[in-house]
C-alpha cells in the first residue's frame, strides 16, 4: 500500500521564533546579591555621570575658592593654650568620677 503525503516533510516549520532582545534576570536566591547589584549599579551610574563632561557643569572639577573668615586667626600659642586648657579639663573630670 502506497502512501502519499501532502504538504512535504512534517519537520519543517514555518512559524517565526521571536528572539528576545533583552532578557531581565531577576534572581531572588539572595536578596543580599540583589541589593549587592542595585547597589553597584547605582554606584556606577553616580560615578558615570560625575566624570562625564557635560554643558551643565556635573562633570566640572575645580578648585573651590577659599572662604573669607571674618574672625581673626589666633596665634599658635593661644591655640596651644586652649587644648592644654581643655585636656586638663577632661582630666579634671574623668579623675573625679573615678574618685566617686
Amino acid at each position: 500500500m502506497k502512501t502519499v503525503t501532502l504538504g512535504g516533510s512534517p519537520k519543517r516549520s514555518w512559524r517565526m521564533k521571536s528572539v528576545p532582545k533583552f532578557k531581565f534576570k531577576l534572581i531572588l536566591s539572595s536578596p543580599m546579591r540583589l541589593w549587592r547589584k542595585l547597589k553597584n549599579g547605582y554606584m556606577n551610574l553616580m560615578l558615570n555621570i560625575g566624570s562625564s563632561s557635560s554643558a551643565n557643569g556635573l562633570g566640572e572639577k575645580r578648585v573651590p575658592k577659599a572662604r573669607k573668615s571674618s574672625r581673626v586667626s589666633s596665634s599658635n600659642t593661644e591655640f596651644d593654650n586652649r587644648l592644654v586648657f581643655e585636656i586638663y579639663k577632661s582630666l579634671v573630670t574623668s579623675h573625679e568620677l573615678a574618685a566617686n
